[in-house]
């Protein structure tokens, strides 16, 4: 994250006064930088980016997605309605936060306000967000089913498949206390992942983290461990990254010293590769076999490019910053293929998206 960005985004959240839950620590502390967006407005475009490619490599690639929607994302209603405390109000598209507030929209372009910038699932029809330090409310959109979490919780991350929503304290300089909401249930567990960071929770209820995110052994490659709380095993996955693919870059992010990893579906994700100037492309692997599936390609344009998420059915979703917009990019890791799918006026960073509309 560039200095430039990284102010304005500070200057947002000093805006947006305090959240009522851990929320804000996790996103003053960057743990959340990769699924933040803060919209300043909603206006809709559809358009190509041009095409990007993907590196052709031994491994079989995993199969098609379903073809990534040529519909905008709704455009959200002008006046924002009250979020009812209790009941269905159906599924969400996304939702963002402005300097005037946070918002929650309906594929029928619904609006409503929420009380903090919460954590949409991936198949908008959860969405978690706090009322009070030690209460925060995991939700079903589509029913009347609302699992609490208490403890000073805050989202982190879900899962690909929106089954499990993987929470944390907050505390710094390591996370090292988390709890795993089942959706399914709201059966919760509670974990402690020594002397890392959890980067993500697997469809398999594993927790994914970065022993060391910092990468501090030179030339060393990064290493990954997946934790299964329910039984306290521990897995670790070494993962190589082949010079020729990095091209000169690296897996640690200039400003911020840490890998990027985004979990995918089933059991793939994605190491963010960077130069000085930013991003520049993104590394996909299995987990199940530690093969290097690919290298997707990041379009050399002008301005911030952030990987938020990795979604069953829209495939990639970046967004791309400058000094007066913000695209929402949905990338189709088989094709290479790019599609706005929103623009925005102004800084932003999308926090919330989902997938299957």
């Amino acid at each position: 994250m560039t200095p430039r960005l990284s102010k304005a985004l500070n200057d947002l959240a000093d805006e947006a006064g305090s959240y009522a839950t851990v929320d804000a620590v996790l996103a003053e502390t960057g743990r959340r930088r990769r699924r933040r967006t803060v919209i300043a407005a909603a206006a809709v475009l559809a358009i190509a980016l041009g095409g990007g490619v993907i590196a052709a490599l031994p491994k079989t690639s995993p199969p098609p997605l379903p073809q990534i929607a040529t519909a905008p994302w709704p455009i959200p209603e002008a006046v924002a309605q009250t979020l009812p405390t209790t009941g269905p109000v159906g599924r969400a598209a996304y939702a963002y936060t402005t300097l005037g507030g946070n918002y929650l929209v309906t594929d029928d372009g619904r609006r409503f306000n929420l009380p903090n910038s919460g954590l949409l699932s991936p198949d908008g029809r959860w969405l978690g967000y706090g009322l009070a330090p030690d209460r925060y409310l995991v939700r079903d959109l589509t029913s009347d089913t609302v699992w609490p979490v208490s403890g000073g919780m805050g989202g982190l991350e879900w899962s690909a498949d929106s089954r499990w929503l993987l929470l944390t304290d907050g505390t710094e300089p390591r996370q090292k206390w988390y709890l795993r909401l089942d959706t399914r249930d709201g059966a919760q567990r509670t974990s402690d992942v020594p002397l890392g960071f959890a980067d993500a929770v697997l469809p398999s209820g594993e927790i994914l983290y970065t022993a060391d995110p910092f990468m501090r052994s030179a030339g060393a490659d990064p290493l990954l461990t997946r934790y299964d709380p329910a039984t306290g095993a521990k897995t670790e996955i070494p993962l190589a990254a082949p010079d020729d693919l990095l091209n000169g870059g690296t897996l640690v992010e200039p400003n911020e010293q840490r890998l990027t990893v985004m979990p995918g579906p089933a059991s793939t994700a994605l190491l963010g590769v960077y130069d000085a100037g930013g991003l520049t492309g993104l590394l996909e692997y299995d987990l199940e076999d530690r093969h290097l599936m690919a290298r997707h390609e990041v379009p050399p344009t002008a301005g911030e490019w952030l990987v938020t998420a990795y979604h069953p059915t829209d495939g990639i979703i970046l967004t791309l910053c400058d000094h007066t917009r913000t695209d929402v990019v949905l990338l189709d890791p088989i094709r290479g293929q790019y599609q706005t799918a929103l623009t925005l006026p102004g800084k932003a960073t999308i926090n919330l998206t989902t997938s299957d509309r």
